[in-house]
């Protein structure tokens, strides 16, 4: 049999069910012989019991997040701007990242080819002449309405990762 020094530790994880297999036999080969162990795993069994009880009658007040931002010092809306500069900041770095990568790396000659490309559409759209046909025009509408929902949509799941319990409700 195990000294109660030994065992004691171990009472919390036999309770949630923790224990291996071979501890958890012989924490109960000590509590059948242990009444003073047996009796302090009956009382943290009661106050399991309790505060499960108590758990299910307390609900955190309505305005409980409000208030966490008021005694932090903070009102929702440095909140929201917060986390909006953190997405900002890690677009612009991710962004950075992508032009140093298309223009240093030889591993990324696909990125610059794309790089390049789209640069050629902006200037090819600034220096439009206005001979080009009406077709192209069309289909370089098409693509710009393409870019724009592809943008929102990131620029949507984007906003809607940063929100939180706290700033929403």
């Amino acid at each position: 049999m195990q000294s109660c020094e030994v065992v004691e530790p171990m009472l919390t994880a036999y309770l949630d069910g923790e224990l291996a297999q071979d501890e958890k036999a012989r924490v109960e080969a000590h509590l059948a012989a242990c009444t003073h162990c047996s009796r302090l795993v009956e009382a943290m069994h009661q106050d399991e019991r309790a505060l499960a009880s108590l758990a299910h009658m307390l609900a955190a007040p309505a305005d409980m997040p409000m208030r966490v931002l008021a005694a932090l010092g903070l009102s929702r809306q440095e909140v929201q701007s917060r986390r909006l500069a953190y997405v900002y900041f890690a677009s612009l770095a991710v962004g950075v990242a992508l032009v140093l990568a298309a223009f240093s790396l030889p591993v990324a000659s696909a990125a610059a080819i794309v790089l390049h490309f789209a640069l050629a559409v902006v200037r090819a759209l600034f220096v439009l002449p206005w001979s080009v046909h009406a077709e192209w025009l069309v289909v370089l509408g098409v693509l710009s309405l393409v870019i724009l929902v592809v943008s929102l949509t990131c620029l949507r799941r984007a906003l809607h990762w940063t929100r939180s319990g706290v700033v929403w409700r």
